[in-house]
């Protein structure tokens, strides 16, 4: 589950391609409102635009840079089925998305992503 809805998810990999290049160029402070935090009792918990995210996603690279220094592309987004018939992008980076499902990302062949 993605809970960066400015960054993690969207109907289109183009409009998330741009909302990723839109929070890396932006400001310290501006990041911390594109992006934002899973939160735990009120508090940022595990993704946050400082955290360091070890493992990565089952068939990705993982990347150890912290958001807010982020400077690179994102990773290619993925299609992937949301509702019935309905498709949607994802960017498949840990750092976006909050208690990924390895299993089901490792169940899943890369082609069966449309």
């Amino acid at each position: 589950r993605s809970n960066q809805t400015h960054v993690g998810y969207g109907s289109d990999a183009d409009s998330l391609m741009k909302r990723w290049q839109q929070l890396i160029t932006a400001p310290a402070e501006k990041k911390e409102a594109l992006f934002h935090p899973t939160m735990r009792d009120g508090k940022p918990a595990d993704r946050h635009i400082r955290s360091v995210v070890k493992e990565a996603i089952p068939g990705f690279e993982p990347t150890l840079t912290p958001i807010i220094e982020e400077a690179k592309p994102c990773v290619q987004p993925v299609r992937y089925g949301f509702r019935s018939f309905n498709r949607e992008s994802i960017i498949p980076d840990a750092r976006v998305i909050t208690q990924a499902n390895a299993e089901l990302w490792r169940s899943a062949q890369r082609s069966r992503f449309t």
